[in-house]
């Protein structure tokens, strides 16, 4: 959990999401259940997907901004 500011409650929390049936401890089948249809690829895009909304005011300069990153010797975004 690095990079978060977790205190005892939020551990508290976190392990009572992932222990849906209060047995005390978490097995296989609980973690499955949790993370199992996690996509990384998915998550990813919708991440970006959120900062570029909150970032720029339309699609268009959104746009530009990622043409900016363009060299010329890859592919283009059209």
């Amino acid at each position: 959990m690095i990079g978060f500011s977790m205190t005892p409650q939020l551990y508290q929390e976190l392990f009572s999401y992932l222990d849906p049936h209060k047995k005390g401890y978490i097995n296989l089948i609980d973690w499955k259940q949790s993370f199992g249809k996690f996509n990384h690829h998915d998550q990813c895009l919708k991440e970006l997907k959120a900062d570029l909304a909150s970032t720029f005011a339309n699609y268009d300069s959104a746009y530009k901004f990622l043409l900016s990153f363009n060299s010329g010797s890859g592919p283009v975004i059209t």
